[in-house]
């Protein structure tokens, strides 16, 4: 079910479904243009592999789209580390497109993913990497 994010930036936040993979893979390459924002080039970003991910976290873990105007400007999602002894470990992701970033987005995405994190007995741990960047 859609969440309001504010009533200030009329935007929703729901479940990704397979048919946001061309959408979010086309955002994700823009974003990667900017230097500074992805780890990822353009060309490392594939539709098959945006639709694995959002096909394996339905089942296994969360991933969420911010939308405004039938438009994603953001995706956030926690995904569960592959190993048995480390499954409980989940890895945290959240990218807010080019435009849109200092409007809420990026809180209210997070603000989603705890809130499911609170309610998933078999999430004990989130990890987020981190990269540091110089600016020229």
């Amino acid at each position: 079910m859609p969440l309001a994010v504010n009533s200030y930036e009329p935007m929703i936040l729901r479940e990704a479904i397979i048919e946001d993979a061309a959408s979010l893979v086309a955002a994700e390459q823009e974003t990667a243009q900017t230097p500074g924002l992805l780890v990822s080039s353009p060309h490392e970003l594939t539709l098959a592999a945006f639709e694995k991910t959002v096909a394996e976290l339905d089942k296994s873990g969360r991933y969420i789209v911010a939308e405004k105007d039938r438009e994603i400007v953001g995706r956030a999602l926690l995904d569960p580390m592959p190993l048995e002894a480390i499954s409980h470990v989940f890895r945290l992701t959240i990218v807010v497109h080019p435009g849109y970033l200092g409007k809420g987005t990026g809180a209210a995405l997070m603000r989603d993913l705890l809130a499911w994190a609170e309610q998933t007995p078999r999430l004990g741990k989130i990890e987020l990497l981190v990269r540091a960047t110089t600016c020229a």
